[in-house]
């Protein structure tokens, strides 16, 4: 019966030890484990900002994957470095990061040329999150806006030209001067 007892008491200590350990672990506001991040932390402090950091990176990750490039290591380097990048850039975990991230992850799964440049470095990650949406689009969307833009400013002129042209028929292009009308 004593062999029992010292059974009872291992078995007793060391869930007392596991249990201290666990306890060595930071938590979250729900008492639960924080999560570990992938991406280095860089200032990020709150439990909250960390799983953000970590699903943008997942995002990022699976944005530069859309394409025929097996390599998934390199994927995850790459996005790690876009993520750090996007960090520093909006000065933290906020509305700006969260929108611009999205934008990225977007434009990476989408744009196959923007994707392979990105990856290959010929794109660094500081210049990528500096760039808009309209230079993250595809070619013939690009195409598209300036033709649409071209047309919108004949658009203009010729109806500038066209009031012109209507005023002095009516009259209304004469100035009254000194010298009479």
């Amino acid at each position: 019966q004593a062999e029992d007892g010292a059974d009872h008491d291992d078995a007793a200590g060391r869930k007392r030890k596991a249990e201290e350990v666990a306890d060595d672990k930071p938590k979250t506001p729900r008492g639960l484990p924080t999560p570990t991040s992938r991406v280095p932390s860089l200032g990020a402090s709150t439990p909250d900002e960390i799983a953000m950091r970590d699903k943008v990176h997942k995002l990022l990750t699976d944005a530069l994957s859309s394409g025929e490039d097996p390599n998934r290591q390199r994927m995850r380097s790459v996005a790690e470095e876009v993520e750090a990048s996007l960090y520093d850039e909006c000065k933290g975990v906020n509305a700006e990061y969260k929108k611009k991230a999205q934008t990225l992850k977007f434009n990476l799964a989408s744009n196959d040329e923007l994707r392979e440049q990105v990856i290959e470095g010929s794109i660094p990650p500081n210049a990528l999150v500096t760039m808009s949406s309209a230079d993250l689009a595809r070619k013939d969307l690009k195409k598209r806006r300036v033709t649409a833009q071209e047309e919108s400013l004949k658009e203009i002129v010729n109806n500038e030209e066209v009031q012109k042209l209507k005023n002095a028929a009516a009259g209304l292009s004469m100035r009254k001067t000194d010298q009479g009308l």
